[in-house]
């Protein structure tokens, strides 16, 4: 990993914390039959819209893709063409998991000098 990449994973890691823990938050709320759906598929639409493109910008296009999918999901909900399921309320929670779990260790990562 370049040192600007992970320069700039350790940034996406601060500035992206409210969006994964939005993202948590309302996947929680739905899966328990809280709160206001319609506010939370919102939330979760800007969300992951957000990270689609922050990450796509850091170069975690795996992630990236995840988020994508996230999103067109997402926008199918929120424009009525397609009702949420269970399956798609905990893959928002799983992807979230996997995007947090993946940039934390990339920030970690030891550096690698120039060669």
């Amino acid at each position: 990993m370049a040192i600007n990449q992970k320069k700039y994973i350790k940034l996406f890691r601060t500035e992206s914390l409210p969006h994964l823990q939005r993202i948590k938050d309302c996947a929680d709320k739905l899966s328990r039959g809280e709160g206001e759906a319609a506010a939370c598929f919102n939330h979760l639409g800007k969300s992951y819209h957000y990270l689609k493109g922050a990450l796509g910008l850091i170069g975690l296009k795996e992630l990236r893709d995840e988020a994508v999918r996230m999103d067109k999901i997402l926008k199918e909900i929120n424009s009525g063409s397609r009702p949420a399921t269970p399956e798609d309320i905990s893959e928002f929670s799983r992807v979230v998991d996997l995007i947090r779990e993946t940039v934390e260790k990339a920030a970690q990562a030891p550096d690698n000098p120039p060669a």
